[in-house]
C-alpha cells in the first residue's frame, strides 16, 4: 500500500514538473523603452509570474528571465496582462508583476501570492486591507473584520454615485471589477475608457458517460473469531467485471485551470465465491464452508483530479475517495460436516451476511484526457482503489480502467 502511494506521488510531481517546463503560450512583452515585443511567455503565473516573466521570442531561441525591473508589462494573448508596481512587503518597497483585473481612469490590480487587491488612482497605488481585530462584547472575545477597504474606496472614487457598490464590497474579482468599471463607466460619459477588463472566468463544467472494466480482490489482514472461522483463510478469487455510470467535473475555480472536482457514480454486478475447510483435531471432524456472495453495487466517488492546461493530449492525476454501497445483495454459506471417514453428519445452508452493505475508502489514478470532436472530451484513467470498510480484518483492492466521453456542459 504504501509503495502504490509513494509512487503515485512520486508520478504526480513528474507531470508537474514537466507540465512546468513547457507551458509556453504566446504574448508580448513591453520594454521600458515602450516597445512591444511578441513571442513566448510561461505561463505558471501562479507560482512565479510576480517576480519574473519568463519569455522566449521564437521557440528555438534563448529563455530570458525578465524582472519587473527591466520591463513595464507583459500580457498572454487574449488572457492575463502583468504591470510592474512596487508595492510594500514585510515593511519593504518591492518590485513585482501585479496582475491588472481592470484599467481606465482606475486600474484594479491582483497579487496572487499574496491575495491582495490594490486600487490605482493617478498613478498612486493603494491596498485594499481587510485585516481583523478581536473584541469584547458581553464578556465574550469576538474576532471582527474592519474593513478597511471600504473606506479606501468611499474616498478614492467619491467622485461617482456608487456608493451602494461600496459598501456591499468583498474582496474578490468579481465584486472589484464590477465597481471599478461602473467608476470608469461613470466618469467617462463622452468616451470609452476601459482600456483593459480581465473577464472573470467562468467555472467550467461538463458531465458525461463512463464505462469501466475493474478488477477486484479480497484480502484478509488479520485473524477472526472463532465463531467466524469460515472466514480465516479466506481465498476469494479475482473477479473482472464491468461498470457503467454517469461522471459530473467541474474546475475549482473560474481562475484554475488545472484542477478540478470529479463525481462519479457507476452501477456494477458482482459475483464472488470462496471456500474454507476446518478441522476439528478432539471429534475428528472436518468442516467445510463454502460461501457465494453476489452484489448489485452504486460506486460513488468524489476526485480531486489535476489536468494539464494544454496539448492534444494531457496526462491527468486524481486523488479522492469513494463509498460503493451493495443495494441487493444474495449471500449464502453452505457447510458440511463430515466426519474421519468421510461420511456428511451435517449439512446447513445460511444467508446471514457477515459483511457490510458499504465499502470506502481512497482512490490513486492517474490518465490522460483528449477531444473525440471538436467541443466534446474523452478521457481514459487507470485508477486503485483500497477499501477499508466491507468488514473487520478484511480489504479490498480494486483496479479501475475506466473510458469517459463528455456528452453536455
Amino acid at each position: 500500500m504504501k509503495g502504490i502511494i509513494t509512487t503515485a506521488i512520486i508520478i504526480f510531481f513528474s507531470i508537474l514538473q514537466l507540465q512546468a517546463q513547457s507551458d509556453l503560450r504566446n504574448g508580448y512583452i513591453i520594454t521600458n523603452n515602450n516597445d512591444t515585443i511578441y513571442g513566448m511567455i510561461d505561463y505558471s503565473w501562479n507560482k512565479t509570474n510576480d517576480k519574473k516573466c519568463t519569455f522566449k521570442k521564437e521557440s528555438n531561441s534563448e529563455t530570458k528571465n525578465l524582472n519587473p525591473n527591466e520591463i513595464k508589462s507583459f500580457r498572454f494573448i487574449e488572457s492575463k496582462y502583468f504591470n510592474s508596481k512596487n508595492i510594500e512587503i514585510d515593511g519593504a518597497t518591492t518590485s513585482v508583476f501585479l496582475e491588472l483585473l481592470i484599467s481606465g481612469k482606475v486600474n484594479l490590480y491582483y497579487h496572487k501570492g499574496l491575495d491582495k487587491y490594490y486600487l490605482e488612482k493617478n498613478e498612486q497605488l493603494y491596498e485594499l486591507k481587510n485585516s481583523t481585530e478581536v473584541v469584547s462584547k458581553n464578556g465574550y472575545m469576538y474576532e471582527t473584520e474592519k474593513r478597511e477597504y471600504v473606506g479606501v474606496m468611499t474616498y478614492l472614487l467619491q467622485d461617482a454615485n456608487i456608493q451602494n457598490y461600496i459598501d456591499k464590497a468583498v474582496l474578490d474579482h468579481k465584486s472589484l471589477i464590477k465597481i471599478a468599471k461602473e467608476y470608469n463607466k461613470q466618469m467617462c460619459s463622452d468616451e470609452e475608457c476601459i482600456i483593459y477588463e480581465k473577464k472573470v472566468a467562468k467555472v467550467k463544467k461538463t458531465y458525461g458517460v463512463v464505462v469501466g472494466l475493474n478488477g477486484l480482490s479480497v484480502v484478509q489482514s488479520g485473524t477472526f473469531s472463532d465463531e467466524m472461522y469460515y472466514l480465516n483463510n479466506s481465498q476469494f478469487e479475482f473477479k473482472i467485471y464491468p461498470s457503467v455510470g454517469m461522471y459530473y467535473k467541474a474546475n475549482m475555480s473560474g481562475e484554475n485551470e488545472r484542477l478540478y472536482l470529479q463525481f462519479e457514480g457507476t452501477y456494477s454486478y458482482i459475483d464472488l465465491k470462496t471456500s474454507n475447510s476446518y478441522s476439528e483435531p478432539l471429534y475428528s471432524m472436518t468442516f467445510l464452508n463454502d460461501i457465494n456472495w453476489t452484489q448489485n453495487t452504486f460506486n460513488g466517488l468524489i476526485l480531486l483530479k489535476y489536468e494539464s492546461p494544454t496539448g492534444k493530449i494531457r496526462p491527468t492525476f486524481q486523488v479522492g475517495g469513494f463509498a460503493k454501497y451493495s443495494f441487493i445483495t444474495n449471500y449464502t454459506r453452505n457447510l458440511v460436516v463430515v466426519n474421519s471417514i468421510g461420511n456428511i453428519i451435517e449439512t446447513t445452508q445460511t444467508s446471514d451476511s457477515p459483511f457490510s452493505k458499504i465499502d470506502y475508502g481512497i482512490n490513486l489514478g492517474l490518465g490522460f484526457r483528449s477531444q473525440y470532436r471538436q467541443d466534446k472530451e474523452l478521457f481514459f484513467d487507470m485508477r486503485y482503489q483500497r477499501g477499508f470498510g466491507l468488514f473487520q480484518n478484511f480489504n479490498t483492492n480494486t483496479f479501475l480502467f475506466n473510458i469517459g466521453f463528455q456528452i453536455g456542459k
